[in-house]
């Protein structure tokens, strides 16, 4: 990833690795590894650049391109995980991009929440699991 980030003047965190399903798929086949995974540290300084990078650069494409090599390869018939749901308006995750880094209620678990201010964040960026994408 931070190869990938200088090789195409990228600073940290805003570097989405091209490919990243056919990739990650590849090394998690060969390690054994049930979970590959980008979480950058955000920190709160970033945090704004990094809501915006996240719903608006073209390298968020990687999560689109995700979606459909699952959809031509039958993988996304094998999730049966029900969305991400909030009660919040501000918070949208239609896209499956959300546009504010978020959390989860503690008393409801299945409900997303926009993170509270923070010294860091963790997000998950990109991702690969036994099982297909979804955020």
């Amino acid at each position: 990833m931070i190869a990938h980030g200088v090789d195409h003047t990228r600073t940290w965190p805003f570097v989405s690795l091209s490919s990243f399903q056919e990739r990650a798929f590849t090394a998690r086949e060969l390690s054994g590894v049930l979970y590959l995974g980008i979480n950058p540290v955000v920190t709160l300084e970033n945090r704004l650049a990094w809501e915006n990078y996240t719903r608006n650069d073209p390298d968020a494409q990687w999560y689109y391109d995700g979606l459909e090599y699952q959809r031509t390869t039958g993988i996304n018939d094998l999730d049966n995980r029900p969305p991400v749901r909030t009660d919040d308006p501000n918070l949208n995750l239609t896209t499956g991009i959300a546009n504010y880094i978020y959390d989860f209620k503690e008393t409801d678990s299945g409900k997303g929440v926009i993170s509270p201010e923070a010294e860091w964040y963790l997000p998950i960026w990109q991702v690969r699991t036994i099982s297909p994408i979804r955020y």
